[in-house]
């Protein structure tokens, strides 16, 4: 019984924090909706940025081989219609480039569209 238990308590535990999660999600989303951009420093604290501002984030530099800052950051819409960002390190100039998560309609014509299945 005390397997069982213990599992009981672990899963209590990933209950608690998932509920944190979507609560600092919905934080985060309240923030965009409002106009405000919240960006993550190199030194960890949260920067907010109004709309408008270039885009400076982290993102993975391929030549550097870590994370950096990026600088003119935009977003992209590839051919098979998912999104993604793209930007210049700020170190070496090298194009960095992040795929973005999409939703609705888009995930499924988009994945159809890199496995090469045609939806109706």
């Amino acid at each position: 019984m005390e397997p069982l238990a213990e599992i009981a308590k672990q899963l209590q535990e990933l209950r608690r924090e998932i509920a944190e999660l979507k609560k600092q999600q919905g934080e985060i989303l309240a923030e965009l909706q409002s106009g405000k951009r919240l960006q993550h420093a190199a030194g960890g604290e949260t920067v907010q940025k109004e709309r408008g501002q270039p885009a400076t984030l982290e993102m993975y530099c391929s030549q550097c081989l870590e994370l950096r800052l990026v600088a003119g950051a935009k977003r992209v819409v590839l051919p098979d219609g998912s999104t993604a960002i793209q930007g210049q390190c700020v170190v070496c100039g090298t194009t960095a480039f992040r795929m973005t998560s999409m939703s609705g309609v888009l995930i499924g014509e988009a994945a159809s569209a890199r496995v090469g299945l045609q939806q109706d």
